[in-house]
């Protein structure tokens, strides 16, 4: 019976922290990502947009045109109101299954969202999750408090984690300090 009843509170545990293992991963990995506490979430994309272009570099995607794509996502860290960037932004999740329209998709033109499902059609998974995940991270907290470890710090965990699985070198934390 005790067997059963730790069995279950293990499968609770899991549930109401599901990135325990991840965490854990990232620890046995040695990184640590209890600096990015004090770090904004205009940091937390900086570092995310670094991550991710060393990301493309050793996964060879360079020869790929990543220019608009780089400029939407820094524009995030610079712009005042952060929820238009909201509507600026196309993930590969909305794109990738979708068709354009210009009522959908109104700051996009045709060529600008068919190049874009072109680029996220030629990367592979990791690559595509980590821009979802930094769309995540922006916009999941954007009308409430970012926290210590709230849903954008899971986000920016996971990341981490891609880069880790893809042996990527992190960027030095301390630079993306306020």
């Amino acid at each position: 019976m005790k067997k059963l009843i730790n069995s279950i509170l293990s499968v609770f545990k899991r549930k109401l922290d599901p990135h325990k293992e991840l965490r854990q991963r990232l620890v046995v990995a040695g990184v640590d990502l209890v600096p990015f506490h004090e770090i904004s979430i205009r940091g937390r994309m900086a570092f995310s947009i670094c991550c991710f272009r060393a990301l493309i570099k050793k996964l060879g995607y360079e020869a790929l045109d990543w220019n608009f794509l780089f400029y939407e996502l820094w524009r995030f860290t610079s712009i005042q109101y952060v929820d238009t960037w909201l509507y600026d932004f196309a993930s590969p999740w909305a794109v990738m299954d979708d068709v354009y329209s210009s009522e959908d998709y109104p700051y996009f033109t045709r060529e600008q969202f068919d190049d874009l499902k072109k680029l996220y059609g030629s990367v592979n998974e990791d690559t595509r999750q980590v821009v979802d995940l930094m769309f995540e991270m922006c916009t999941v907290e954007m009308y409430g408090k970012v926290t210590k470890n709230g849903m954008s710090f899971e986000s920016l965990e996971s990341i981490v984690d891609v880069m880790v699985t893809n042996q990527v070198t992190l960027p030095v934390i301390d630079q993306f300090k306020k």
